[in-house]
C-alpha cells in the first residue's frame, strides 16, 4: 500500500496489540515502584530509581503518570483493587456460610501473595504519610473500612447463627482483626524465608476457637484458591495444603544448608571479577577479592532487602556499589559507608575440580563438602551458560524421576546404545550416587549416533555421573560439563538451573560433541519437565497417594529415606523447641 492510499492515522491512536503492550509497561512500571516504596518509602521514591529497577527510561514514566504522585497514587490503588479481588471478593460469596468465610478470611490475608513483605511494608508506608496526603488516607482508609465491615458481618452472622448472643459482634471483629494486622507487622520484618505462614494461621484460627469452641473445634483445613499452593507429594501420602507448606519450608531449610555449585572458578579469573547465581535460598554473589580469595554473598544490599546487581557477570574495581542508593562494601564485603553498621552477609565456600559451590545457610553446621572424584583434572573455559526451566510440579517429583531415568541401574530406554557397562555405587545414607559409564556403539537418533561417532576415539573418556544430594545432578564429559540444580519455588512449583561448561582446552571434535550433547540434553529435559508435570497432574486429579506408582528403584528408595529421615528430624525439632 502506498502514501497515497494510506489511511491518515488518528493522533493518539496505538497500533494493533498496542493496548496490551501499553498495559503490560504501565504494570511493569507500578511493580518497580511498589519495590521501590518497599525500599525507600514514598518520600524517598524517585522516578529514577523506580525506572532503574524497572530497567526502563525516565521518559517513559510521563507517557503513563502526569507526575510522581500520580504513580504513587496508582501503585496504592494497584494494592487495594489486588485486596478487593483476592480477598474481600471470594469472602463475600461465603457470607451465608460464617465458619468457612472466616476460615478463608485468615488464609487470604496470610497469602504470600497478598500479605508479602514487600507489599506489606508498603501499606505501612503509605499510611504513615496519609495525614499528608489526602489521597493516601482516601484509599486506605477506604479498604480497611471494607474489610472491617466485612469482619463484622461475618461475627455478626456466626453469633446468630450459633445462639451466642451474650458475644459482642463489634468486640469480637476487632481482636481478629488486631491478631491479622500483628501477623502482617511480623511480616513486614521478615524475609520469606524465615516467616512461618501455617503458625500465623494457628494463631488467628486459635483465636476464633477461643471464643467459638464448638464451630471451631477442629481448625478447618486451609481453603485452596488459585493463587494459593496445591498438594505436593509428600512420601507416602498426598499432603493437605497446610502440611504442604511446612513441609516445604523444611524442605527449604535443608537445601539451603547443603552444598550447590555455583560457577566454574575460572568465571572469576582477576580481582574485583564477580558471577551471580539464583540458588536454593535466593540470589547469590560470587567473587575474587584483592588478594585473590574466592568470597560468596548474599546477593542483597546491606542497607535494604534487594539484589545489588542482576548481571550475570562482571567487574568491579575496587569496591561494590549499590546503584539505587550508594551503599558501597570493599570486596570482603565490608561496609564503606557509616549509614550501615554491617556489610554483606558472607556464605562458605568450597572449591575443588575447578568448580566453585557455596551453601546458603549460615546457620549450624553443614554438612561437609561433597567429594567428586571425577578421575579427571580436565580445566574447564572461563565462559559458561546458566539457563532457568520452569516446572510445574513439586522438586521432589523431578528428583524421583531423574534418579529414575538418568542414573539407571539398568541402561534402559533413551540411553540404551548410548552407554554402556555401567558401575553404580550408591551411599544409602547420604543418599548420593556415583555412575560411570563408557560410550556405547549403538545409539538410537541422529544426534545421539552421530555423539558417539565422534566419541569412539582411541583414549576417549567416560561420562561421569554424580547425584549430590537433595537436588543436584553433575555430568562430566569429554567435552564438558553439565549441572543440573532443582530448586523449589512454592509447594508445587520448581525450576531447573542449568549449568553448563566447556573444557578450556578445544578442538573442531569437542566443540561438535558439546554441540550434540546439548540438543540431547534440552531434548530429554523437555521429554522430563512434561512427563513430571503430566504425573503431577494426574495426582491432583485421582487423589493418587504420592509414591505408590512410582517404580521404586534402589536410588529413589534411598532418596526417599533420606528425605522422610530429614522431615522427621525437622519435625520432632520443631516439637521439642514448643510452640513459636
Amino acid at each position: 500500500m502506498d502514501k497515497f492510499h494510506a489511511k491518515k492515522a488518528k493522533p493518539g491512536r496505538k497500533p494493533s496489540g498496542g493496548r496490551a503492550s501499553s498495559s503490560r509497561q504501565r504494570l511493569r512500571l507500578i511493580n518497580a515502584c511498589i519495590s521501590a516504596l518497599h525500599i525507600h518509602g514514598p518520600s524517598r521514591t524517585t522516578v529514577e530509581k523506580v525506572v532503574a529497577i524497572a530497567g526502563m527510561s525516565p521518559g517513559i514514566v510521563r507517557f503513563y503518570f502526569a507526575s510522581k504522585a500520580a504513580m504513587l497514587v496508582a501503585s496504592l490503588q494497584f494494592l487495594a483493587a489486588e485486596f478487593e479481588q483476592r480477598v474481600l471478593v471470594p469472602v463475600a460469596q461465603l457470607r451465608n456460610e460464617p465458619v468457612r468465610a472466616l476460615a478463608t478470611l485468615v488464609d487470604l490475608y496470610l497469602d504470600p501473595d497478598i500479605a508479602s513483605p514487600r507489599k506489606v511494608s508498603v501499606w505501612y508506608s503509605f499510611w504513615g504519610e496519609a495525614s499528608s496526603r489526602q489521597e493516601y488516607f482516601d484509599i486506605c482508609g477506604q479498604k480497611d473500612a471494607r474489610f472491617a465491615e466485612m469482619v463484622r458481618e461475618l461475627i455478626g452472622n456466626l453469633i446468630s447463627q450459633s445462639g451466642a448472643t451474650h458475644l459482642d459482634p463489634d468486640g469480637v471483629a476487632l481482636g481478629l482483626i488486631g491478631a491479622l494486622e500483628m501477623m502482617w507487622q511480623d511480616f513486614a520484618f521478615q524475609t520469606e524465608i524465615r516467616i512461618d505462614r501455617t503458625a500465623a494461621r494457628r494463631r488467628c484460627m486459635g483465636y476464633l476457637r477461643s471464643v467459638f469452641p464448638q464451630q471451631f473445634g477442629r481448625l478447618p483445613a486451609p481453603i485452596r484458591t488459585p493463587a494459593a499452593a496445591a498438594p505436593v507429594s509428600i512420601p507416602g501420602a498426598l499432603a493437605t495444603g497446610a502440611e504442604a507448606a511446612t513441609a516445604t519450608g523444611r524442605e527449604q531449610e535443608w537445601l539451603a544448608n547443603a552444598w550447590q555449585i555455583a560457577a566454574p572458578e575460572s568465571a572469576i579469573a582477576a580481582p574485583g571479577d564477580f558471577v551471580t547465581a539464583e540458588l536454593v535460598g535466593g540470589p547469590m554473589l560470587i567473587l575474587r577479592d584483592e588478594e585473590g580469595v574466592v568470597r560468596a554473598f548474599r546477593n542483597q544490599c546491606g542497607q535494604r532487602p534487594h539484589v545489588l546487581t542482576v548481571a550475570p557477570r562482571g567487574h568491579w574495581s575496587g569496591a561494590i556499589e549499590c546503584p539505587i542508593h550508594g551503599f558501597a562494601c570493599d570486596l570482603r564485603g565490608r561496609a564503606l559507608s557509616d549509614r550501615a553498621s554491617e556489610g554483606l552477609i558472607a556464605l562458605h565456600t568450597h572449591i575443588q575440580d575447578g568448580l566453585i559451590t557455596l551453601r546458603a545457610s549460615r546457620y549450624g553446621e553443614g554438612p561437609p563438602a561433597p567429594s567428586l572424584e571425577w578421575g579427571t583434572t580436565q580445566p574447564l573455559a572461563a565462559g559458561f551458560a546458566a539457563l532457568d526451566l520452569a516446572v510445574r510440579a513439586p522438586w521432589r517429583m523431578l528428583v524421583e524421576h531423574w534418579l529414575e531415568f538418568e542414573l539407571p541401574e539398568q541402561p534402559a530406554g533413551r540411553l540404551a546404545g548410548l552407554l554402556a557397562d555401567p558401575q553404580l555405587q550408591l551411599d544409602e545414607r547420604s543418599g548420593g550416587i556415583r555412575w560411570r559409564g563408557r560410550i556405547g556403539s549403538d545409539a538410537r537418533g541422529w544426534s545421539a549416533r552421530r555423539y558417539v561417532t565422534l566419541a569412539l576415539q582411541p583414549g576417549s573418556a567416560h561420562w561421569y555421573r554424580l547425584f549430590v544430594p537433595p537436588n543436584e545432578f553433575v555430568e562430566r564429559r569429554e567435552d564438558g560439563l553439565v549441572v543440573l540444580q532443582v530448586i523449589p519455588v512454592a509447594a508445587d512449583q520448581c525450576r531447573v538451573r542449568w549449568l553448563e561448561c566447556r573444557p578450556a582446552s578445544e578442538s573442531a571434535r569437542t566443540t561438535a560433541m558439546h554441540f550434540l550433547a546439548r540438543r540431547l540434553r534440552a531434548a530429554w529435559l523437555a521429554q522430563d519437565t512434561e512427563a513430571v508435570q503430566a504425573a503431577y497432574r494426574s495426582r491432583l486429579d485421582t487423589g493418587s497417594r504420592a509414591g505408590n506408582d512410582l517404580p521404586v528403584v534402589t536410588a529413589v528408595a534411598a532418596f526417599r529415606s533420606t528425605l522422610a529421615r530429614h522431615l522427621r528430624d525437622a519435625r520432632v525439632a520443631g516439637l521439642q523447641s514448643g510452640p513459636t
